[in-house]
């Protein structure tokens, strides 16, 4: 598969085909989403917990561009991202 990158993305930019492997620039994620999904903070040094992190925070950028249109609906998803994330990260470390 050929890997694309879909960060940073505009609305005018197409959608990947499919089968296209998916990888997020870290350049492209904002500090803010990247400071709520801590996301430097690993102990256990899984890369499951990266690719969570990661994920998790190239949501939160997506919403925190949507907050001019719909702030609160923004609001609430950036917060369900946050949990989500961190009952990820705990499914991923339990028991290791």
């Amino acid at each position: 598969m050929k890997p694309t990158t879909v960060l940073p993305a505009g609305p005018a930019d197409p959608a990947p085909a499919q089968g296209t492997r998916l990888t997020i620039a870290a350049e492209a994620l904002s500090q803010t989403s990247c400071d709520a999904v801590r996301l430097t903070f690993n102990p256990s040094q899984l890369p499951e917990v990266v690719r969570i992190k990661m994920l998790a925070a190239a949501l939160i950028t997506e919403c925190e561009n949507l907050r001019g249109r719909a702030a609160r609906d923004a609001a609430v998803a950036i917060t369900n991202a946050e949990t989500a994330c961190m009952w990820a990260v705990k499914a991923a470390t339990i028991g290791r």
